[in-house]
């Protein structure tokens, strides 16, 4: 098992949602590249972009001065993944505490690993 933090859900979420490219056309290129592989499991910790702001502590790179509306698309496009595909593209609640999210990061893992 393999474990990576970007692949092709945020290729999507990215370039799709966020700059504005054609969903369905980055989805059939991530297809052809990846053979049509795709994550057993996709973890989505969704945060509010103004949350996300007011945590931030390290200046910013390239993709997070992008501004708040690329952001917001982004977390959208993201959103969409979690409707289309809930079994996969996992949704965490951001805002909790860091031992939550670790928990329930973790309950998934188990459970897709039957452990």
């Amino acid at each position: 098992m393999g474990c990576c933090d970007r692949y092709a859900d945020s290729t999507l979420a990215y370039q799709g949602g966020g700059r504005g490219l054609s969903v369905q056309s980055l989805d059939s290129i991530n297809e052809f590249g990846t053979y049509t592989l795709k994550p057993d499991l996709t973890f989505f910790i969704d945060i509010s972009v103004d949350v996300a702001n007011t945590r931030m502590r390290v200046e910013r790179d390239r993709i997070e001065k992008e501004g708040d509306g690329f952001q917001q698309r982004v977390r959208e496009q993201y959103l969409k993944l979690h409707e289309n595909e809930p079994e996969r593209v996992i949704l965490i609640n951001g805002e909790q505490s860091i031992e939550d999210v670790r928990t329930e990061i973790w309950n998934h893992v188990k459970e897709k690993l039957e452990l």
